[in-house]
């Protein structure tokens, strides 16, 4: 703690004596040991800061480091003060930062619960949320990637997601028989399918880190996995048998590296 004290009250030195860019160095012959003359590393330091006080604040918040580390977010207060040109200015100042401060978690957790009625606004006004389309899917995988983020920081259980899953198996198998033996319904083939299938992967990584970084049971871990890797395979099935995406990637690939291929004949061989 003592070592890392020092290193953040000898780097908030050096960048209040060096700060703003240009300034002259100062009078004081110790404190200019500490002055950054060069632009580009005073850049880089300045940076280096911002990262540190980023790291303190998440490592705080996630409660990896003690609450009084909290603290150390006061040190920058000094260049920054330095910087402001008219002291009238630094009450408004403080003002905005401090509302910034305690309104960007709320305009976050204001985002995530919005972020679904806001892509389902866009999949509407783009034609997409054809029950027949990709759009459905994609607000379905999206809704479900919200709730797993609200329940990776404690708040909800993954019951929700696990009965999202449950529910979109039935639809997909009930899709997978109507395309493939009733042959009723008109699918629309778009290239939203595309962006799905990369969500779905995407959420199925994620899901099981969830669940390995979880402390549930085995049997409820291998259950929920399982469901993943069900509705996973049932969504690429029918992706792939509405948009052909990967027989057509395979087609090409082997047009480039195939030496022959075999064609039917235009006419008949005689004996």
């Amino acid at each position: 703690h003592v070592a890392f004290f020092v290193a953040r009250v000898l780097e908030t030195t050096a960048l209040t004596v060096s700060l703003p860019p240009n300034c002259d160095p100062p009078f004081s012959h110790v404190l200019r040991q500490f002055y950054i003359g060069n632009p580009g590393e005073l850049f880089n330091r300045t940076v280096d800061a911002a990262y540190a006080i980023l790291v303190i604040a998440g490592s705080c918040g996630s409660q990896v480091l003690p609450l009084h580390y909290f603290a150390y977010l006061a040190l920058p207060l000094l260049p920054l003060v330095k910087m402001i040109p008219s002291r009238a200015v630094f009450p408004r100042m403080a003002l905005t930062s401090v509302a910034t401060l305690l309104l960007l978690p709320l305009a976050m957790v204001v985002g995530v619960v919005m972020s679904p009625l806001i892509l389902g606004g866009w999949l509407y006004f783009d034609g997409a949320l054809h029950p027949l389309a990709a759009g459905p899917h994609i607000m379905i995988i999206f809704v479900a990637g919200v709730l797993l983020v609200i329940h990776s920081i404690g708040a909800i259980s993954q019951a929700p997601v696990v009965m999202i899953l449950t529910t979109h198996i039935i639809c997909l198998a009930g899709g997978l028989v109507e395309l493939h033996c009733i042959h009723y319904w008109r699918w629309r083939r778009d290239h939203l399918w595309a962006v799905a299938l990369l969500l779905s992967l995407f959420f199925v990584v994620m899901l099981i880190w969830s669940l390995f970084q979880g402390a549930i049971g085995k049997f409820a871990k291998s259950t929920e996995i399982a469901i993943a890797i069900i509705w996973l395979t049932l969504f690429v099935v029918l992706s792939e048998s509405i948009t052909g995406h990967l027989r057509s990637y395979y087609r090409s690939w082997q047009q480039r590296h195939s030496t022959f291929s075999l064609e039917t004949p235009d006419v008949p061989l005689l004996g």
